[in-house]
């Protein structure tokens, strides 16, 4: 899905960022992070991962842009949605001002745009500090599929740009404050399938000669994976029961 909208906040900073980047004060106390949390699918492929606002400045969020890339051969995006963070009131406040605003389609304050393996980010309001971002917590869910089972982990992480990147507020006089932001890169873990010993996305006999090879070697497995007792134990009994539920049919069904 694609988002579109009309950016003025973003639009006059891009437009002149040399211009601001002579006069807009970066203090080092108002660092805060932002971050992509690791997650693992389930055993379909399918994950949600939130991107998190976290140490926000007690000058508050007043406007933001920034780029996180993906590889889109191992993942798709399938919805992004805005986080407790980000809704601020302030979309519902600003089509109550501006009705017009409702002729867009789309958020008036948080938006993204997906264009390849990139999603850029933004977020901002005409209004006042009433309304800009100050909780800490969840401002975009990414939810997606894995979509090449060859790929075990995969990472979201940041684009870090002068041009598309921007933390900042405004002050009650003069230009827009920028923030120094601390990024913190995320990943998505293909979770193993029950019985899959052989992390093929199968289940077979082979999967039980892997298991009994693994004991005899002393090979660390995992318990999610390889306990098929479900006994919170990694034995023998194991591999017997991967036979049973084979010929049970259990993994066809």
């Amino acid at each position: 899905m694609i988002k579109k909208r009309l950016f003025s906040v973003f639009a006059a900073l891009i437009m002149v960022g040399c211009f601001f980047t002579s006069f807009i004060g970066v203090s080092a106390e108002e660092t805060f992070g932002v971050k992509v949390d690791s997650v693992k699918s389930d055993d379909k492929g399918n994950f949600t991962t939130n991107i998190l606002l976290e140490n926000i400045p007690e000058t508050k969020i007043g406007f933001l842009q920034f780029v996180v890339e993906f590889d889109s051969e191992a993942i798709e995006i399938t919805s992004i949605t805005k986080g407790n963070s980000a809704d601020t009131g302030a979309s519902e406040k600003e089509l109550e001002l501006y009705p017009g605003l409702s002729a867009l389609g789309a958020d008036p304050c948080f938006n993204y745009v997906i264009n390849g393996n990139e999603i850029t980010f933004s977020w901002d309001t005409a209004l006042g500090a009433d309304y800009q971002i100050s909780e800490d917590g969840i401002f975009a869910e990414i939810s997606g599929k894995i979509k090449d089972f060859s790929f075990k982990e995969t990472a979201i992480k940041f684009v870090e740009s002068e041009d598309y990147t921007v933390f900042g507020y405004f002050p009650q006089e003069g230009v827009p404050e920028l923030y120094t932001v601390v990024f913190t890169d995320g990943t998505v873990k293909l979770s193993g399938l029950w019985c899959d010993v052989t992390e093929d996305r199968k289940i077979n006999l082979a999967d039980a000669v892997a298991l009994v090879k693994a004991l005899n070697a002393g090979v660390s497995l995992d318990m999610d994976i390889a306990d098929a007792t479900l006994d919170g134990k990694i034995r023998l009994d194991d591999a017997i029961q991967i036979v049973k539920l084979l010929n049970q049919g259990y993994f066809s069904r």
